[in-house]
C-alpha cells in the first residue's frame, strides 16, 4: 500500500490528505490506518515459549526476550531448549524495569532464572514450557524464494539462516523441487541448481540444534502461515 505523508509539513499523518494534495490517494491517514488495524491472536492458552535474544549478570542470570506463547507466572519451572535444562523463573520484569508477578504473550520481559550459568546461554535459545516442550532439529524442509543472489545455489551451498533470535549458518543438503511462477506447482525431477527469482524447497543440516517452529501455528514469528519451516 502506498501513502503519500511529509513529516516536515506532518500531511498525512494525523488528518487526511486535503483537496488539491496528491487527489490520487482517497484512503485514511497513518495514525487512521494503524488505528483500525486489526491485532494479532495473543496464544494466551498455547504452551509457554520465549525466544532469548539477550542475558547478563545482575544478582544472578538474567534474559530478555519476547514471550511468543503462554503465559509465565513468578516460581514456574521452564526448561532451556535445545538441551532440555531446568530452570526456575525467580523474578519478572517489564521493559520499565518494574517487577511483574506474571506476564502473557506479546509481552517484552527480562526473566531472572535460576539453574543455568550466564556463559551457558546463547541468544537464540529458546525457554519453553516443561510439560509441552518445543521441539529441536539438526534438519529440516524448507522453502525460500531468491530475492537477490550474484551466483547459483546448489547442494553444498552455505548461507547465514535467522530464527526468531537465533543466527546460524547452515548448508544446503539437497534442493527437492522448483515451484512455478503464479501456479507454484512443484517441479518432478530435482532442480540441478537454483538462481535469482526462484523459489526452491530444499533440504538442509547444521552442526547445532536448532528450534524453529512451524508459521502455522506461530503466525507472529513464522509469517506464512503454511505449516513448513
Amino acid at each position: 500500500m502506498f501513502m503519500p505523508l511529509s513529516a516536515l509539513t506532518g500531511i498525512g499523518l494525523k488528518e487526511r490528505i486535503p483537496k488539491g494534495v496528491a487527489d490520487w490517494y482517497q484512503g485514511p491517514s497513518l495514525l487512521e490506518y494503524l488505528d483500525n488495524m486489526k491485532g494479532l491472536e495473543r496464544k494466551l492458552k498455547a504452551p509457554f515459549m520465549m525466544p532469548i535474544s539477550g542475558k547478563y549478570k545482575d544478582m544472578g542470570v538474567v534474559v530478555e526476550g519476547k514471550i511468543e506463547s503462554g503465559i509465565i507466572k513468578k516460581g514456574s519451572s521452564l526448561l532451556m531448549m535445545p538441551g532440555r535444562t531446568p530452570v526456575d523463573v525467580v523474578a519478572i520484569y517489564s521493559e520499565s524495569e518494574d517487577e511483574l508477578a506474571n506476564a502473557s504473550c506479546g509481552d517484552q520481559v527480562r526473566l531472572r532464572v535460576r539453574g543455568v550459568e550466564e556463559e551457558d546461554i546463547i541468544p537464540g535459545f529458546v525457554l519453553s514450557s516443561s510439560k509441552n516442550p518445543i521441539s529441536c532439529v539438526q534438519a529440516f524442509e524448507a522453502q525460500i524464494h531468491i530475492i537477490e543472489l550474484k551466483s547459483i545455489l546448489t547442494a553444498g551451498f552455505t548461507c547465514v539462516m535467522h530464527v526468531h533470535t537465533t543466527v546460524q549458518e547452515i548448508t544446503f543438503a539437497t534442493l527437492l523441487h522448483k515451484l512455478e511462477k503464479g501456479t507454484g506447482r512443484k517441479s518432478k525431477k530435482p532442480p540441478a541448481y537454483a538462481a535469482k527469482g526462484m523459489s526452491p524447497q530444499f533440504t538442509s543440516h547444521h552442526t547445532f540444534q536448532l528450534t524453529p517452529y512451524r508459521s502455522s501455528y506461530y503466525c507472529a514469528v513464522g509469517g506464512g502461515g503454511n505449516g513448513r519451516y
